[in-house]
């Protein structure tokens, strides 16, 4: 299967047919709804998940995050490591850890899936586009 990164990148660079770039015109026209239908509704599980998450914080906690946040902004570091740093900064309750532990396996599944739909289409428009490029 064409990776979908150089398809994207190299279609202008496949010197294609008319005929092709109608077909791909037409394939990407009936995908483009169904990835922005699935993007934004990983978007959505994504944005809830983390306004549930902030509800479980402190006002204190909240600005804490936020300093955190523009502090990140500045700085290149490493992922892993700053989300570890960050949730020992927060002073988090055990309590609080609890609930964001909750949150977090109730909404995983729900972004997994969001996520893989949106694979799916993407994958799916794009094999229909090789399709046509190998024709």
């Amino acid at each position: 299967m064409v990776r979908v990164a150089v398809l994207v990148e190299r279609i202008q660079d496949l010197q294609l047919t008319d005929a092709q770039e109608a077909k791909i015109a037409d394939i990407r026209k009936g995908y483009r709804p169904k990835v922005q239908d699935a993007a934004k509704a990983l978007r959505t599980l994504v944005k809830e998940e983390v306004e549930k998450i902030g509800d479980v914080l402190t006002e204190e906690q909240k600005q804490k995050l936020q300093e955190l946040r523009e502090e990140r902004k500045e700085q290149v570091r490493d992922r892993r490591a700053h989300r570890i740093e960050t949730r020992k900064e927060l002073n988090l309750t055990d309590e609080q850890k609890t609930k964001i532990a909750d949150i977090r396996k109730e909404f995983r599944p729900k972004v997994h899936e969001a996520s893989n739909k949106l694979r799916a289409a993407v994958r799916e428009e794009i094999e229909q586009i090789a399709a046509v490029i190998k024709e």
